[in-house]
Formats: structure tokens, C-alpha cells, sequence
């Protein structure tokens, strides 16, 4: 791609006219290579896959995690070392930021940490933004996690056979920050000493705890000069203009001692893992009072909770449910253990239930019910498995309890699906249930439930006009109130220890125009690379562009499905690499595309661009409730 006639005139304008002076174009196409430098970059990949960057839930690989962030940034130095070798006249350099977290809670960062590299000096400046940080590696029996490797799946783009790269962060988001660092070597070398590197910076910035707090949204706050006025967060799908609010309420029930007669649920954990992530296994023990009668009934169903578990009636005969199996060697207790199959992705948790089975969900419903039927004694384990069936049963809108929890609109609709027509609005992922070993909670029963709402439950209503927070960045749901019913509800008609909850509004619904500034520039280069407008997805995944009425959550995804092939968050995570290689085409048309304007947008503009797109975050607002 040579440079345009306008743009050759414009940067000649800005520029002496002397030979010295005059722009030197790129030789060709900026982007020629890109698809072979990401296909080429499976050794690289590797390398990130294998630094382990996820987080325990009660923090305690917290040390390890931050040491392992800055291993792979003295490897993002080495990479751009390696470019700047070849460059004559303009080097990459790179950058880092870090502040204290001083609010940390179990499983938060203990320090923010942002880094990344810049190409140019000019005051237009333009980002590609990805995340370093995964979530948990799940069960090591199942798949090596941190060691990349290759496999056929199908491509959901096109149908056709294509490799994956496995392992975790392969497909969110290390694969996409590998295509990301691919497309600002590839500027480094069309662009090297061009003028236009005075009109504009490159960037690329990495967040080091996504998946838990977003690093990049303090390291903005603490310096808002460093804010692009363009950015694509290469993660997710092509393209996001609208992403739900996200709500992460923990029910909780006080421990108290157990029966002494009957059988009763003693215990009942998922495996460790973050919120957002539907579990791979959950193990329940049920024991016994010690006379002649408990011990009995014990006994017997040992002998026949598979069968019951088979052919129970769940609230819809068509649920797919967990695979059980059933333990009885440990003399004096059944021990239970349910496994996911589908997508594991918190925003997903139809999709989930569509193809696949939560386990917490199978395997709390199933014990639920042997309470409320009397086979099992009613403890305070067994009450929260109550809960669960009685608030959301298998469920992923909150339909039981359709007049709370239930909410769909206009903005999140669904794809087209003969089984979740109209249901894309509030989903309810029942992620963690802990009998004790809530670092955060102890001493109770407590179950985590990840939301991702849609604008009927949010506290201030969207004009569909006005883009960003709706209500701005600190405006809240009606969860509050909305929990404060449904558990006045239940310990109505289950008397007993209650069942108390909080709850936080993590991020509101996010919502922009698909005429927007960002959306319309990727869109351009989405048509360029595929003919046709990028589609306008509102989703209910979580991004780093949230907030920023100037990033647009692009890529690299050719399909809004989180499970398989692609295992978002799940087991046997892959990367589809030939689609990552398109993916970054687009951003890389999209980037020197940008480069090429460049000297058309001035100071001026991007000021009043930012005034127009902040004034719903301050202005005045209705309130819907």
C-alpha cells in the first residue's frame, strides 16, 4: 500500500520541501507480510503460553504472578531489541507503569501493572491494547496447559479444517497480544524514518490483571495524557458496541454444626478458579450420623444415587446434565464429583447449557432436591443447594424467579438461535460454591454468582442516543434491591439459618453507535480486508475498552461462541491460527490507516471530539426506578 496522493500533499505541506525533508514511503504494502509473521509466530507464542499469569483466588501465587509479568516484559524488550536492530532511523522504545493496589481484595493484583512499546512522537495517537493476564489452568489430568501445541478443529468463520494453538491465553488474550506486537514491528519497519512518525504514535499497551481488575483503567486515570484517541482492544469479536454490566453478587449462609442423625451434605466445593470461569469439576461428600439407622441409609443410597442422579426430573426435561460419578470407598461418605462439558466462559452460560453442563449447576439442583424431599437432612450446605435450585434452577436467565431476575432489550438480542431466540438479555453464571474455604468469606457456605446484565436492570435508563456508562462510570443496578427480594423471598418459605448476600456493580452497560469514530474506522478496514461492514455485536464479555468512548473491542474472533472450538476461559483453549492471522491483517490495515491520515487530524479536533463523546459520563441523568 503506497501512500495516497492526499497524503503525500499534506505531510509535503507540514514538511520542508527539500529532498531531505520529503516523506519516504513505505515499500509497498505495510501490511504485506502480517498474515506470515503471525502464522511464523507460534515459537513466540510458546514462550508467553509457558509464564504462568493467573491468579489464585485467595492470592497466594500473587508474588509468583507479578514475577512472571516481568519475565514477559524483559521478553517484550528482547522482541523489540531484536526490530530495533534493523530500523535506521526510528526505534521502538518501550514503557512500563505500576501503582500499589491498596484496595486488593482475594484474587486482585496487589499492584497494577501496565507496559508495552511506542512507535513515532506525534501528538495523534493510536493503540492496540491486549491482556498478559488468564484465568486458571483447570484440571491437569485433562490437558498441559502451558505447553503450546498444535490440533485440527473446525474454523467457526468459515467450516473448513484449520490448526489451533492450544494452551491457555492462546486464544485470550497472549495470541492476540503476539498478532498486536506483530502489527507495530510490522509499522516499525514500512515507516521507518518517514515523517509521518512526527504527526503520530503507535502503541502498543498491555494489561497484566484483565481478568480480574483492569490495570489499564488506573494507569489512564493516573495519566490521562497517555489515553489514545483511537485504540483497538484486540480481544473478543469483530466488532463490540455494546458490552453488558457486569454484577458479581456472593450469597452467603452462616456454618453451623452438623445433624447428628440422617444423612446430610457435609460438603460441597468447585475446584479453584475466578468468577468468571463456570468450573471444571465440583465434588459434594455426604455423611452420616454414627447410630445403627443413619449409617443404614447411608448405605443405601450409596447403592443408588446413580441411578436417582440419572433419572432425575431437572425443571427441564431437555437439561443436559453433568456426568456423575460416585465414590463410596472412603468408609462413612459418598463422595460426588460432576465435570463441565461445553463453554466455560461467565458471560456464556446459555451457550453452556445449550451444548454443554455446569456441574455446580447438575450436581446443586440434584442435591436440592434430596433436601426438600427429605432423603437428606437439612443443613446449612443443603440450604444453599436449595437456593440455587429454587432461585435459578438449571436456568441461565433467572426465569424462575422471572419478575427479579429475568430482563432482556433491544441492544442485547440475541443471534440467530432456534433454542435462545430473544434470550440474550441478563445471564446468571453459577460459578463458586465454597463449604468454608472462602478466603473472603469464612466460616460460611457462599456461592458466587457471575452476571452480566442487560440495560432493564441497570439503574438509569439509555437514551439511545448518548454513548458510553449508561449513568456514567459510577451509576449502579437494581441487583441491590432486587437480591434484598429474592432472599426476603426464600427465607420466607425455608424458615431457618438465612441466606444474606452483597453485591457490587463492577461496570455498568457500556453502549456506543456503530457510527462512532472508533467503530467506523475499524469497520473501514474490516470491509478492506473482507468486503463487507464489520458486524456490530453487543456481548455480554468484558474488555479492556470499557470506558473508553475511543477504543472499540475488535477481534479475534470471527464468531461471538465461547466454547469449542476456541474453550474461551475453558479446557483445551486453542487458537484458530489462520483466522488470528486475518484478524491481524484488519488491525494492521486498520493501524496504517490511521498512519496515513494522520496529518489531517489536528489538536483542535481531537479536543472537541472528546468533548462531545464525554458529556454523557457528567451530564444529568433520569433515573428508571
Amino acid at each position: 500500500m503506497g501512500w495516497s496522493a492526499a497524503s503525500a500533499l499534506l505531510v509535503g505541506l507540514a514538511c520542508s520541501s527539500s529532498d531531505s525533508d520529503s516523506p519516504r514511503p513505505p515499500s509497498g504494502d505495510a501490511c504485506a507480510t502480517i498474515e506470515e509473521d503471525v502464522l511464523k509466530s507460534f515459537d513466540v507464542l510458546a514462550k508467553f503460553v509457558s509464564v504462568q499469569t493467573w491468579r489464585e483466588p485467595d492470592s497466594s501465587n500473587e508474588a509468583q504472578v507479578q514475577a512472571n509479568i516481568d519475565s514477559l516484559k524483559a521478553e517484550l524488550k528482547r522482541q523489540i531489541d531484536e526490530v530495533n536492530a534493523v530500523t535506521k532511523k526510528d526505534d521502538i522504545a518501550t514503557f512500563d507503569w505500576a501503582m500499589p493496589n491498596a484496595d486488593a481484595e482475594p484474587g486482585d493484583p496487589k499492584t497494577f501493572k501496565v507496559f508495552g512499546a511506542k512507535l513515532g512522537r506525534g501528538k495523534y495517537k493510536v493503540a492496540l491494547l491486549a491482556h498478559l493476564d488468564t484465568v486458571p489452568p483447570g484440571d491437569p489430568a485433562v490437558w498441559d496447559a502451558f505447553k503450546l501445541k498444535k490440533e485440527t478443529r473446525k474454523s467457526l468463520r468459515d467450516g473448513k479444517d484449520q490448526e489451533y494453538w492450544v494452551g491457555r491465553g492462546s486464544a485470550d488474550d497472549k495470541g492476540p497480544a503476539i498478532g498486536a506486537l506483530d502489527v507495530l514491528k510490522a509499522m516499525a519497519r514500512a515507516y521507518d524514518g518517514s515523517p509521518l512518525l512526527d504527526r503520530v504514535t503507535v502503541e502498543i499497551i498491555f494489561d497484566t490483571s484483565e481478568e480480574t481488575s483492569f490495570s489499564t483503567t488506573h494507569y489512564f486515570d493516573a495519566n490521562k495524557a497517555e489515553e489514545p484517541d483511537l485504540a483497538v482492544v484486540f480481544d473478543s469479536s469483530w466488532c463490540v458496541r455494546a458490552e453488558k454490566g457486569i454484577e458479581r453478587p456472593i450469597f452467603t449462609i452462616a456454618r453451623e454444626a452438623p445433624p447428628t442423625t440422617g444423612v446430610w451434605i457435609d460438603s460441597l466445593d468447585t475446584g479453584p478458579g475466578a468468577t468468571n470461569q463456570i468450573p471444571d469439576s465440583v465434588t459434594a461428600v455426604l455423611k452420616s450420623g454414627a447410630d445403627a439407622d443413619s449409617k443404614n441409609k447411608l448405605a443405601a443410597l450409596a447403592s443408588g444415587i446413580a441411578n436417582r442422579y440419572a433419572q432425575h426430573p431437572f425443571d427441564d426435561p431437555a437439561y443436559r446434565r453433568a456426568k456423575l460419578t460416585v465414590d463410596t470407598s472412603t468408609p462413612g461418605q459418598i463422595k460426588l464429583t460432576t465435570k463441565v462439558e461445553g463453554a466455560q466462559h461467565g458471560s456464556r452460560p446459555q451457550e453452556n447449557r445449550q451444548e454443554g453442563a455446569n456441574p455446580l449447576i447438575s450436581l446443586a439442583n440434584f442435591l436440592g432436591a434430596l433436601v426438600q424431599d427429605k432423603t437428606l437432612a437439612d443443613n446449612d450446605v443443603g440450604r444453599m443447594a436449595e437456593f440455587v435450585a429454587w432461585g435459578w434452577g438449571t436456568k441461565a436467565f433467572g426465569e424462575p424467579q422471572r419478575d427479579l431476575l429475568e430482563a432482556h432489550d433491544d441492544v442485547f438480542t440475541a443471534p440467530d438461535s432456534a433454542a435462545y431466540a430473544d434470550k440474550n438479555g441478563t445471564t446468571y453464571a453459577i460459578t463458586r460454591f465454597y463449604t468454608g474455604t472462602d478466603t473472603a468469606n469464612p466460616n460460611t457456605i457462599s456461592l458466587r454468582v457471575d452476571i452480566r446484565y442487560a440495560l432493564d436492570h441497570h439503574g438509569v435508563a439509555w437514551d439511545h442516543t448518548t454513548e458510553g456508562f449508561v449513568g456514567g462510570a459510577g451509576s449502579k443496578s437494581v441487583f441491590q434491591d432486587r437480591f434484598t427480594q429474592l432472599v426476603q423471598r426464600f427465607n420466607a418459605l425455608r424458615p431457618g439459618r438465612a441466606v444474606t448476600f452483597k453485591t457490587s456493580t463492577i461496570y455498568a452497560p457500556d453502549v456506543r453507535l456503530p457510527n462512532d469514530p472508533a467503530f467506523s474506522s475499524v469497520s473501514k478496514a474490516f470491509k478492506e480486508v473482507f468486503g463487507q461492514e464489520c458486524p456490530a455485536l453487543a456481548t455480554g464479555g468484558g474488555t479492556d475498552a470499557k470506558g473508553h468512548l475511543n477504543f472499540l473491542a475488535a477481534g479475534p474472533a470471527f464468531t461471538d461462541q465461547a466454547g469449542p472450538p476456541f474453550n474461551f476461559h475453558g479446557l483445551n483453549e486453542g487458537m484458530p491460527a489462520r483466522d488470528m492471522a486475518l484478524g491481524a491483517k484488519v488491525i494492521c490495515k486498520w493501524v496504517d490507516g490511521e498512519i496515513q491520515r494522520s496529518p489531517t487530524v489536528t489538536t483542535k479536533s481531537l479536543a472537541a471530539q472528546a468533548s462531545l463523546r464525554t458529556q454523557w459520563a457528567t451530564g444529568p441523568h433520569e433515573d428508571v426506578h
